[in-house]
């Protein structure tokens, strides 16, 4: 067992049902299903940050379950924005607006408001984190989160490209922890004084430094070289293999060896990270059936087992994190902090 703490914190996008942006037609029946996320994290002592879409959080019983998490020092209730179905829409519904970094500044400004102001309506609760939906992040959105008294974020994804998405995450020299962000400024290099600290999700390689071989997958994905499928070839080889901490996407034995190694080169945060939609099956690609949610949540409550026998570790919520991370003494260049 490794004597180093780790900070641990899990995002979860505590969204509606609808999997694909709609602004009618809209239910949130997953979030029904909480409770049973919550005991599981109950017992390991983990305290999750729900980052709750205005959809979800305009529903008084879902607002009533969140705000009891909250308010019991279980969890966090933070803000994941979903454009297209939070007010106002002055806004044509086209894919590229579903991207909150495509509108302008002054109209996200409004969605953002509307959203922290249900959030408080609906719980009591001034939420201090936040999640783009989509990873729609940018240094505007930065701007405007700072300027709504949003002190955390966690929209940076690293080391993800999707070269058939439009307008993908790509951002390949992040930092490998905690840092903070100025608005307007490069949303991979620190700032000592940012406004905004960035706790990104965790996503790395099998091979360390994570910063060195992130611009070498996006490298190789380029549509030059995706024909020839190198970076599957590495993956399987064990050359490449670029892991997200994520139990929708990532099998235990992933989640295992993706934890081995940060906790081996001291990466000092981890970053669990999911959507609420598979808690019930259907309502997400990751969960299509009772025998998928079984395994989907036995794979959450068997890495934890696994990560508390690999090392001591520190549960945080987002916003407590970020706040560790504020009042510590320097991070460095490659996000280490030595507070952390």
């Amino acid at each position: 067992m490794d004597s180093r703490a780790v900070s641990v914190v899990v995002t979860i996008d505590t969204e509606e049902d609808n999997w694909f942006p709609a602004r009618d037609g809209v239910s949130v029946e997953n979030i029904r299903r909480v409770p049973r996320l919550q005991a599981l994290f109950d017992r390991h002592g983990i305290r999750p940050t729900y980052l709750t879409t205005y959809q979800v959080i305009i529903r008084p019983w879902a607002a009533s379950m969140l705000a009891e998490i909250h308010h019991s020092g279980r969890g966090e209730v933070g803000a994941h924005i979903h454009p297209w179905n939070t007010p106002p829409f002055s806004e044509p519904f086209t894919p590229a607006n579903t991207s909150f970094k495509n509108l302008p500044a002054e109209l996200q400004a409004e969605k953002l408001e509307t959203l922290t102001a249900a959030i408080r309506s609906g719980t009591g609760i001034q939420p201090l984190s936040f999640r783009a939906g989509r990873w729609s992040i940018s240094p505007t959105v930065i701007r405007v989160l700072a300027q709504a008294g949003y002190r955390t974020d966690t929209s940076v994804l690293p080391y993800v490209f999707w070269p058939t998405v439009d307008d993908p995450p790509s951002f390949h020299r992040t930092p490998t922890a905690p840092y903070r962000l100025a608005p307007d400024s490069d949303l991979q290099t620190p700032v000592a004084d940012g406004a905004i600290v960035e706790i990104t999700p965790t996503v790395g390689f099998t091979r360390w430094p994570w910063t060195m071989y992130g611009p070498l997958n996006k490298a190789l994905r380029v549509k030059l070289l995706r024909p020839l499928h190198v970076p599957g070839i590495l993956a399987r080889l064990g050359a490449l293999d670029c892991i997200e901490l994520s139990p929708e996407s990532t099998s235990l034995r992933d989640m295992r060896r993706l934890t081995d190694v940060a906790v081996r080169h001291g990466v000092t945060t981890l970053n669990m990270f999911f959507h609420s939609g598979p808690l019930m099956p259907g309502k997400s690609p990751f969960v299509n059936s009772t025998e998928q949610l079984e395994e989907f949540l036995r794979r959450i409550d068997l890495y934890f087992t696994y990560l508390r026998s690999r090392t001591a570790i520190e549960p945080l919520t987002l916003s407590e994190l970020g706040e560790r991370v504020r009042g510590s003494a320097r991070v460095s260049n490659e996000g280490l902090s030595v507070a952390v």
